[in-house]
C-alpha cells in the first residue's frame, strides 16, 4: 500500500479523463473546509469510468 501525504481539500481529484483506477491506497487526513472536503470527488464533464479495489 502507498502512503502520500500531501494538505488539500480533496484526497484525490477527477474532473477530466476516460478513467479513474485506484488499488490498494488508504486517502485520509485531507483538509476539509466546511463540505467542500472530499475523498474522491469523481465530477469528469463526460462520461467516464471509476475502478475501485482494495485488500487492507
Amino acid at each position: 500500500m502507498e502512503t502520500i501525504s500531501v494538505p488539500a481539500p480533496n484526497g484525490v481529484r477527477f474532473d477530466a479523463g476516460a478513467a479513474l483506477h485506484t488499488e490498494k491506497c488508504l486517502i485520509q487526513e485531507f483538509l476539509s473546509v466546511g463540505t467542500n472536503g472530499f475523498g474522491i470527488p469523481f465530477q469528469p464533464p463526460r462520461s467516464a469510468s471509476y475502478f475501485f479495489q482494495t485488500q487492507l
